[in-house]
């Protein structure tokens, strides 16, 4: 009979877990079991699990350290689309190195998306006051693209584009402002053909090729009422070729960030 080169799994499959599969698997299937790909899928949290985010990391962290344990070969955590998953079974099967990493997810996650969707700009309609910051920003930068990207749960969506008509949207593990807003200042892929996080990821492909990134946080006051700053997305520039930007205007596209930012708090003292 023939054995398969990649075993897939839910990690809450029906009767069982999918680890326990896992280490029957890996401990009494022979040589075959300990060498095969294995894969889990990890169900996204439900809003209840996440309300406090420590015990989410915690669990998390525990899921991971098994995952080590086992040698699975990827332990895919939250919301995920198809193509990234296509995308890693096909480097398994060719036992290749995959060069496409999705962003974990912020150590404040819950606070995180409970701070973007209290802005209310989710999914809202196009507004001048954005729109212009980021053509100022694409025509600062000399750049044919500047996004000003929100990250959902899921998803990240552009609450105002320049230079890609039409796009509203793409899934969050698509997203190199998944990865940005992990970090504190800008963030800049000088050639992503050239990067592990991003070689592979399909928005390097067709006519509108991403190859030079560059983004500052968007950051806002967190919904619990806090002083703390939470970030939820972030105004970013993009071209299809190698690029530096040059500390001039970076130091601009931070500025540009700050307009962003000023904007979405003059809506809250507003509603006040």
């Amino acid at each position: 009979d023939k054995q398969p080169s990649v075993i897939v799994l839910d990690e809450h499959l029906l009767g069982c877990a999918g680890f326990e599969v896992c280490q029957e698997i890996r401990t009494d299937m022979g040589r075959w079991g300990q060498r095969v790909s294995l894969l889990i899928i990890a169900s996204p949290k439900t809003s209840e699990s996440q309300d406090n985010d420590s015990i989410s990391i915690s669990s998390d962290s525990k899921e991971q350290q098994m995952a080590d344990r086992l040698n699975i070969e990827d332990y895919i955590q939250g919301p995920f689309s198809p193509s990234y998953l296509l995308t890693r079974i096909q480097v398994s099967l060719l036992r290749m190195p995959l060069r496409w990493r999705r962003a974990p997810m912020a150590r404040c996650e819950h606070r995180r998306i409970s701070s973007l969707r209290s802005t209310g700009l989710l999914d809202s309609e196009p507004e001048e006051r954005f729109d212009r910051i980021t053509w100022l920003c694409s025509q600062m930068s000399d750049v044919p693209i500047s996004l000003i990207s929100l990250i959902d749960t899921d998803r990240q969506w552009f609450k105002s584009n320049v230079g890609l008509p039409g796009a509203t949207q793409t899934p969050r593990d698509h997203a190199f402002c998944a990865h940005a807003i992990l970090e504190e200042g800008v963030m800049v892929v000088p050639d992503a053909l050239q990067d592990s996080r991003f070689a592979d990821n399909p928005l390097l492909e067709g006519a509108t090729t991403m190859r030079f990134y560059a983004s500052c946080p968007i950051r806002v006051s967190a919904s619990n009422g806090s002083d703390k700053k939470i970030p939820i997305g972030k105004l970013c520039v993009i071209i299809s070729k190698p690029r530096d930007l040059g500390e001039e205007r970076l130091s601009a596209l931070k500025d540009f960030g700050a307009m962003v930012e000023r904007e979405i708090s003059s809506n809250f003292v507003e509603d006040g």
